[in-house]
């Protein structure tokens, strides 16, 4: 405290300044790294949540489309007059499947991504749910598209198809469908909690540039009544010692608790005073003699 009061009056205020400076130094970039936190949840969500959803929906109609497509290679099998029909059900099959192929690599690098900035420890285990589940539908897609070129390939030669053959096609895509709705809701799921996060964080921002804020006005108050009464306080005593002395009243005496302009000054009021009392002393003595 001492050290504080021996400064110039221009430090002190200087030092009053670059405390508000640096109080509002901090709170700016408090409220710049909630800011950008946020917009990084928010970049996340659009950029790696959102087009999973897209995905995910997309294999699901290109997989509607196989099934149907499929269908019709059955009910066209035994007319002989379609084996070029056949081919090109054949061929819009193999390129759906080589779609799906490249939706599901893109869902597992978005989940990669979404992995990597994961927000949390349970958004990151819900990723994890979700690229297992992305994982079952690849495994089981496999299967499923093993089977539809063994069927299809019965169909071209004009071999029977059992009901047995039909009901595993059938249960690979009823399994791909549980996968790809489960698949979808975690990613729902998942973006709800991400959204939830954002909310979170605007808050907390919000909340803690107001603390700041009035932390940082408090504080400011609290150091501009400090340095205003160790300005003002010798000052002030200044002006009732000067009045005490234009009124006659030598015994005036001043003692400086610190070393800068003020202290300056009450030193030199109490020297004036000193020398005065001394000066009108020996004008008195002298009078007696004469």
């Amino acid at each position: 405290m001492q050290l504080f009061l021996n400064l110039s009056i221009g430090k002190k205020i200087g030092a009053l300044a670059f405390v508000l400076i640096g109080l509002l130094a901090v709170t700016s970039v408090f409220g710049i790294m909630k800011v950008s936190s946020i917009g990084h949840e928010m970049t996340t969500v659009q950029t790696e949540d959102m087009p999973l959803i897209g995905i995910v929906s997309d294999v699901t109609v290109k997989q509607l489309q196989k099934s149907v497509l499929i269908e019709k290679a059955l009910r066209i099998s035994g007319i002989t007059s379609s084996k070029h029909s056949l081919s090109a059900i054949q061929n819009q099959i193999k390129k759906l499947a080589h779609e799906i192929d490249g939706e599901l690599k893109k869902g597992e690098t978005l989940l990669a991504a979404s992995k990597a900035h994961g927000l949390n420890d349970a958004l990151i285990n819900e990723i994890s749910v979700l690229e297992n589940e992305l994982k079952s539908i690849d495994k089981e897609h496999r299967v499923f598209e093993d089977n539809v070129e063994r069927i299809l390939g019965m169909l071209a030669n004009g071999t029977n198809i059992s009901s047995q053959e039909v009901e595993q096609l059938d249960d690979s895509k009823v399994t791909i469908n549980r996968h790809a709705d489960t698949l979808l809701k975690g990613v729902e799921k998942m973006t709800e909690h991400a959204l939830e996060t954002v909310h979170y964080d605007e808050e907390s921002a919000l909340q803690g540039m107001i603390a700041l804020c009035l932390a940082a006005g408090v504080l400011g108050l609290v150091l501009g009544v400090v340095v205003t009464r160790v300005i003002t306080t010798p000052i002030a005593q200044a002006v009732v010692a000067a009045n005490r002395l234009a009124a006659g009243d030598l015994t005036v005496r001043l003692e400086a608790k610190s070393t800068d302009e003020t202290g300056q000054l009450l030193r030199a009021l109490d020297s004036m005073t000193l020398k005065l009392l001394d000066m009108i002393t020996q004008i008195a003595a002298a009078t007696e003699q004469l």
